[in-house]
């Protein structure tokens, strides 16, 4: 494990020009830049020149900053994690999953996994996300042009221009803003709509479009779907390869209007657990991935080969101990073959041999039953053993 803490103004400039394995950024209110490397000196360079950093990081990194720092990421090839940063955040290509919380504003190019998008102060862009996409507690416009999994927009103030997801898309604008939602998806579409605004709605889908919401009745020509409530004050620009379904959003607690409930608010429900999941699974990820750093790479690789180790000398033995059992059951299975073959050919050729009056001794009964005890052979066989001895 590499640490080293710099002194830094209240707004450094940060720029990691590539991190090989997961990053995680955090922002704080001292005044200095912590970082910390899971491998030893020679993982990780930084370079500093007056109130700038630039960092190269060749395992897990960790960094922890100003809170009004200025981020800056050109490549991750694993996770990415950042928070509590009240300036911007520019992020290029990550590999795997990003999760970005309490910023002022995100602008992503390329996402291989999920993105989840949280507490946003102003805008969202982002270009190509090949897993799901997660935003919520947006206070500007959130924009994305690929999608290739789901996409959850919800809590919104600003519009929403996403140009195309690959899966379902669910939509829900905060009430009362007039904002314009824009999407095109392959698959189905859920938007949900307070009572009280107005809605203006153009929408075209293979497997049609219905409203649940009050006041809102739609008209459909030629396969384009219209409608219009009050003033209209809210623009929703539709297109889905599936269903689009316009849902009254419910509002919850003790006097809450509960008209709406039942399968108005339960059918979104699967995508909803799905995106729940989601968020789950890059959180718990990216939480692995800091606590992989802090323990360190080769510590990690040390204790998994010692497990691996030990787990390859317990087969071994095992192995063993089982070939010696099959071994003595075989031995024993081809000395009572040869006894059965000699008894026949004695009742064949009238040679009856010397028989021992007593029979078996008690010495012998004994090893066959310790050899059953054992599990060298079974009670069948071990029958058919002492009816051999006994001469019968």
């Amino acid at each position: 494990m590499y640490e080293q803490e710099f002194a830094t103004s209240t707004r450094p400039v940060v720029t990691v020009a590539e991190c090989t394995q997961n990053l995680s950024i955090r922002g704080e209110p001292e005044e200095h830049l912590s970082v910390r490397a899971s491998g030893g000196s020679d993982s990780i360079a930084v370079e500093s020149d007056g109130n700038r950093f630039l960092v190269h990081a060749r395992s897990d990194c960790q960094l922890v900053c100003p809170a009004n720092a200025v981020i800056d990421v050109t490549t991750v090839h694993g996770n990415l994690q950042v928070g509590g940063i009240a300036q911007a955040v520019t992020l290029g290509t990550v590999n795997g999953n990003a999760r970005v919380t309490g910023v002022a504003a995100v602008n992503v190019q390329d996402v291989g996994g999920n993105l989840t998008i949280r507490d946003v102060r102003d805008d969202v862009r982002a270009g190509a996300v090949r897993g799901n996409l997660r935003v919520y507690l947006l206070g500007g416009n959130v924009a994305a042009d690929r999608v290739a999994g789901n996409a959850w927009v919800e809590d919104t103030e600003g519009d929403v221009e996403i140009g195309r997801v690959s899966g379902n898309a669910h939509l829900s604008p905060m009430p009362g803003r007039a904002a314009t939602l824009h999407a095109t998806v392959s698959g189905n579409v859920t938007v949900l709509l307070d009572s009280a605004s107005g809605v203006q709605v153009l929408a075209l889908a293979s497997g049609g479009v219905r409203s649940d919401v009050d006041g809102l009745a739609l008209v459909e020509e030629g396969g384009l779907f219209r409608g219009v409530r009050d003033d209209g004050a809210m623009i929703l620009q539709l297109s889905a390869g599936g269903w689009i379904r316009l849902r009254q959003r419910v509002v919850r607690g003790l006097g809450a209007d509960r008209s709406h409930t039942g399968l108005v608010d339960l059918e979104p429900i699967g995508e909803m657990i799905e995106a729940q999941i989601s968020e789950s699974m890059a959180d718990m990820e990216s939480r692995l991935a800091e606590l992989l750093g802090s323990i360190g790479v080769h510590e990690v690789s040390r204790r998994l080969s010692e497990v691996q180790a030990a787990l390859l000398q317990q087969a071994t033995e095992s192995s063993h101990e089982t070939v010696r059992l099959q071994a003595q059951r075989e031995a024993e299975r081809a000395r009572m073959r040869a006894e059965r073959e000699r008894r026949k050919w004695r009742r064949v050729s009238g040679h009856l041999g010397v028989r021992h009056e007593s029979g078996a001794t008690d010495e012998e009964r004994l090893r066959v039953l310790r050899m059953v005890e054992e599990g060298r052979i079974t009670p069948q066989e071990a029958t058919e053993l002492l009816a051999a001895l006994e001469g019968r």
